[in-house]
């Protein structure tokens, strides 16, 4: 099972893990 796990088993996990996981999203606020 190891490898890039889907965002639903890792908020299964570890909700705040997706902050470490998609930082990306925060970084980049190009929609504004």
């Amino acid at each position: 099972v190891l490898g890039t796990p889907t965002r639903e088993e890792i908020k299964c996990m570890n909700p705040n893990y997706t902050e470490f996981k998609f930082p990306q999203i925060k970084a980049h606020p190009w929609h504004k």
